[in-house]
C-alpha cells in the first residue's frame, strides 16, 4: 500500500511539475491585469466623452445676449427701488430726530395689547396713519397745528392718501420748532406775517401796509388736553370793517381744547366762528389775499368770538361728515345787544377726499380731490335797533329835557350761509388743479331795518372763484391765475355792490409762502357807491 501511494504522488508530481504551475499562476495574473487595465481605459474614456457631451450641452444652453441684457435691467431696476426705498428711510428717521413725527402715546399702548391702531401722528395739515385706521378708531391723543390749519385725526386710506405717504416730506411738513417736553406734552412756537400794497381811488388807503404780524403758540398739557394763542398785530385797511385796524397787538386766539374722539371735541374761549368756511380758513389759507368785501358778521376781532363750540366728525361712506356748533358772547359791542349770546353752527360733507378737524383751508394744491359742501347759520337775539336814522348821524331825537320820548324797538339778526369748494387735478390738463369755490349768504334783520347798524347789513349775497394751479414749477413757484366775481345786494338801501377781480398767486411754498398780484374793478371795494379800478401785491409767509 505505501509503495502505491509513493508511485501516485510521483506520478502527480511529474504530470504537474511545479514550473507548470507557477507559469500559469504568472498567466492568469497577467491577464486579469489587462482586462482590468482595458475596463479602466474604456471607463475614462466614456467619462471623458460625457464630459465632452455635457459641456456641448452646456454651450447649447447658454443665455442668448438678449436674455443677459434683460436680466442686467432687471437687477438696476432692483436697484433704483431700493435706492427709492432707503431715501424714504432716510427722510422718515430725520424727521423723527427732528421732531417731526411723533409716535401716538395711546396708539403705542394699544399696539402692546394687539390693537391695530398702531398710527402715527404727523404734524402738519394731514397726519399720515396705518390705511386700515378709520375715523372712528380709538381716541388718539391729537396733534394740534398752530395757526388756521387744520388740526387733529386721520383721513380714510385713499388713493390720495397713499401718494401723499409717498411724497417727500418736506413737501407737506411747515418746517417749524416743536419741543417735546414728556411723552404726553410738547408745544411749538410760529410765525406768519402778511403785507401789501395798494394803489386805490381812495387816496388814504393807498400806500404800503403790514397787513399781519402773527404769533403762533401750541400745545399738548396732557393726552386729549390742548392750549392754543395766537396774537396778531396789523396795521392797514381792512375790508371787515370794525375799529380794531390799528397797529396795536390784539389776542387773535385763546383757546383751551378737550379732544377726546371723532364725536367729543369741545373747544372754550375766543376763537373763530363756524359760520362758513371763509372763516374758518382765516387770512392766511385764502384763495385770495382778502376776505370778500361781502363778510359781514359781528365778532370781537376777526371772525374771533368769546365762548365754547362742540364738533364731531364721521366717516360715512367714502367721504366725512363733519358737524360744528357753538354759543358766543360779542363782548364788543358791535351790536345793541352785547349780553345777547350768538348762536353759530355748521354742517360739511365732503364726497371725496375728507378734511378733517374744525379748521379749514381753501385748497390742497392738488394733494387732495375735493368736492366739499356746507351750510351753516348764526342768530343774535337784540341785535339791532329799529329807530329813526337821524339818531345814528349824531342829531338829537325829540323829547323833553334831553330825555328822548321814542322807545326805539330792537330786531334780531341773522345768517343763512351755503358753500361750495371743488379741487381737482386733470391728467388732460397735464395734472393741472382746477379750483372752484362757491358762496352764497342771507342776511336777515327780524324787522325792516331802514339804516345800517353797527356795520351790519341786511341783504344777499353772493361770491364765485375760480383758479388754475399749472402743474410745471417756473423758478420756485408755480403760478395760479384766477378770476372772482362778488356781489352784495343791500336790503336796507336797496344798492348793489359788486366787484370783479383777476389776479395771479405765485405758490411757492403753499400757504407758507406765496405772492399775490391782482386788479379789481366795482363800487364794493370800500362798500361805496362809485366804482373803483385798484391794483394791490400782496406777500405772505410762515414759519411753524
Amino acid at each position: 500500500m505505501d509503495r502505491r501511494l509513493a508511485r501516485m504522488r510521483r506520478d502527480s508530481a511529474e504530470l504537474f511539475p511545479r514550473w507548470a504551475v507557477r507559469l500559469t499562476l504568472l498567466f492568469v495574473l497577467f491577464r486579469f491585469g489587462t482586462v482590468q487595465d482595458a475596463y479602466s481605459q474604456e471607463a475614462l474614456e466614456s467619462a471623458a466623452s460625457a464630459q465632452r457631451a455635457t459641456g456641448a450641452d452646456s454651450r447649447d444652453s447658454a443665455p442668448s445676449l438678449d436674455e443677459l441684457e434683460k436680466r442686467l435691467q432687471q437687477l438696476e431696476e432692483h436697484n433704483r427701488n431700493l435706492e427709492k426705498t432707503n431715501s424714504q428711510l432716510q427722510r422718515r428717521i430725520q424727521a423723527l430726530e427732528d421732531g417731526e413725527i411723533v409716535p401716538s402715546a395711546s396708539s403705542t399702548k394699544s399696539s402692546t395689547k394687539g390693537s391695530a391702531s398702531n398710527s402715527t401722528h404727523l404734524k402738519g395739515n394731514s397726519p399720515l396713519y396705518s390705511s386700515g385706521l378709520s375715523l372712528a378708531s380709538e381716541p388718539l391723543p391729537p396733534m394740534h397745528v398752530r395757526g388756521n390749519a387744520p388740526s387733529v385725526y386721520a383721513s380714510p386710506s385713499t388713493s390720495w392718501q397713499r401718494e401723499y405717504e409717498q411724497a417727500p416730506l418736506e413737501s407737506k411738513i411747515p418746517q417749524g420748532h416743536k419741543i417735546q417736553v414728556s411723552d404726553n406734552t410738547w408745544f411749538d412756537v410760529g410765525i406768519g406775517v402778511r403785507a401789501s400794497y395798494r394803489h386805490e381811488d381812495f387816496d388814504n388807503m393807498n400806500g404800503a401796509y403790514l397787513d399781519n404780524t402773527r404769533f403762533y403758540f401750541n400745545g399738548q398739557i396732557a393726552p386729549h388736553l390742548l392750549i392754543e394763542g395766537n396774537l396778531d398785530a396789523r396795521q392797514g385797511p381792512s375790508r371787515v370793517l370794525t375799529p380794531n385796524n390799528i397797529s396795536d397787538i390784539h389776542l387773535l386766539d385763546g383757546i383751551v381744547k378737550l379732544e377726546i374722539n371723532d364725536y367729543v371735541n369741545v373747544w372754550a374761549g375766543q376763537l373763530l366762528l363756524p359760520i362758513d368756511r371763509d372763516n374758518l380758513a382765516g387770512f392766511f389759507y385764502l384763495n385770495t389775499f382778502e376776505f370778500p368785501f361781502i363778510w359781514d358778521y359781528p365778532s370781537v376781532y376777526q371772525g374771533r368770538d368769546y365762548g365754547a363750540a362742540y364738533w364731531g366728525q364721521q366717516k360715512i361712506g367714502s367721504g366725512l361728515l363733519k358737524w360744528q356748533a357753538g354759543i358766543f358772547f360779542d363782548r364788543y359791542l358791535g351790536t345793541a345787544a352785547p349780553n345777547e349770546p350768538v348762536f353759530a353752527g355748521r354742517v360739511m360733507y365732503d364726497f371725496w377726499d375728507p378734511e378733517p378737524g374744525y379748521y379749514l383751508v381753501n385748497s390742497y394744491f392738488g394733494e387732495k380731490n375735493i368736492l366739499a359742501i356746507g351750510v351753516s347759520g348764526m342768530f343774535q337775539q337784540d341785535a339791532v335797533l329799529n329807530a329813526p336814522s337821524s339818531a345814528y348821524y349824531g342829531m338829537p331825537l325829540p323829547g323833553f329835557m334831553g330825555v328822548s320820548l321814542l322807545t326805539p324797538e330792537t330786531a334780531s339778526f341773522g345768517n343763512v350761509e351755503a358753500d361750495l369748494l371743488f379741487e381737482r387735478k386733470f391728467k388732460e390738463l397735464r395734472d393741472g388743479t382746477v379750483t372752484f369755490q362757491a358762496e352764497f349768504m342771507d342776511y336777515m334783520f327780524s324787522k325792516d331795518i331802514t339804516v345800517n347798524q353797527f356795520g351790519l347789513n341786511a341783504g344777499l349775497a353772493y361770491v364765485l372763484t375760480l383758479l388754475y394751479l399749472f402743474p410745471d414749477r417756473i423758478g420756485i413757484g408755480q403760478f395760479q391765475p384766477y378770476v372772482q366775481w362778488q356781489e352784495f345786494e343791500q336790503q336796507y338801501t336797496h344798492i348793489s355792490l359788486d366787484e370783479i377781480q383777476a389776479g395771479v398767486n405765485y405758490v411757492i411754498a403753499k400757504f407758507n409762502g406765496r405772492v399775490s398780484a391782482w386788479y379789481s374793478h366795482g363800487n364794493g371795494v370800500s362798500m361805496g357807491v362809485a366804482y373803483t379800478d385798484s391794483v394791490f401785491v400782496g406777500l405772505q409767509g410762515q414759519w411753524w
